[in-house]
């Protein structure tokens, strides 16, 4: 059975512009190669009135198995979700998530 426990960053400064990375070196077969990226934020749970436009600086990159990307800005209290798809060599699309939580003091 496979874990579906999210992953969790540090919390983030709600001015901090920081890279964010995930590894998606356990979710690939042996021979499968990521051939592209993208990461969108999400708002976690409770907190659907938070704006996520803007947070995203640029476009992921990767290198490899691991995807990141640069983000800015988040609303104070709210956790966000850090939702990486990566397109495979053998046409699979795989997620890799992760709870970004946003605070004003860290």
């Amino acid at each position: 059975m496979m874990s579906c426990a999210l992953q969790s960053y540090d919390c983030k400064a709600v001015g901090e512009t920081a890279t964010f990375s995930y590894d998606f070196v356990d979710k690939i077969p042996a021979g499968v190669t990521i051939t592209g990226v993208v990461c969108i934020a999400i708002v976690y749970m409770a907190f659907g009135a938070a704006d996520t436009s803007g947070m995203m600086v640029g476009t992921a990159t990767l290198n490899g198995t691991i995807a990141s990307q640069l983000v800015a800005g988040g609303q104070d209290g709210v956790t966000y979700v850090l939702q990486f798809t990566a397109t495979c060599s053998d046409g699979e699309t795989i997620l890799g998530q992760a709870l970004m939580p946003v605070a004003t003091f860290v």
